[in-house]
């Protein structure tokens, strides 16, 4: 088994999207898998494919928790989470801001947002597991606002939405 798996997986027009974190060095580095069912209930071994996105999960990372929105069984996003270095991070490096990507579900070739684009988009700390939730037009994350070494450490849920 070269890959961990951290987070729930997400469904669209028959295929199945899983967050995955590397496990060696040897393993691809990867963040997302799809699986398509070429027929109701049986899942073949040509519907697997790997994908090599923009965002990508280190090994011994948590890998991220995909989401997908759309309308219907059409226009589907799927979003994830880039914790980065989140609050619970041993890493004397220290911890660093969660970015928020966007792909197009049906190909995910492209990025179709990436908060680290505007400094104005940019969330606060990362936090392990943390899963994006997409609600009303809106896609919201839970992120740190102070680090864990503050007094009195204090989160922040960050709203994503046409302006």
């Amino acid at each position: 088994n070269s890959y961990e798996i951290f987070g729930t997986s997400a469904y669209f027009n028959r295929s199945i999207y899983l967050g995955v974190t590397p496990t060696t060095t040897s393993a691809p580095v990867g963040v997302v898998r799809r699986f398509s069912y070429a027929a109701p209930g049986v899942l073949t071994s040509q519907g697997f494919t790997s994908l090599n996105l923009t965002q990508q999960q280190p090994q011994n990372t948590r890998g991220t928790t995909p989401f997908i929105s759309a309308n219907g069984t059409n226009d589907g996003i799927l979003w994830t989470i880039d914790q980065g270095q989140p609050l619970q991070t041993p890493d004397p490096g220290g911890p660093t801001s969660a970015t928020l990507y966007a792909y197009d579900a049906a190909n995910l070739s492209s990025v179709l947002y990436s908060s680290s684009t505007n400094s104005v988009d940019i969330p606060g700390y990362g936090i392990k597991f943390t899963s994006p939730i997409v609600a009303n037009g809106k896609v919201y994350i839970s992120t740190g606002h102070d680090l864990t070494t503050a007094a009195s450490p204090q989160g922040e849920i960050d709203v994503y939405g046409l302006k």
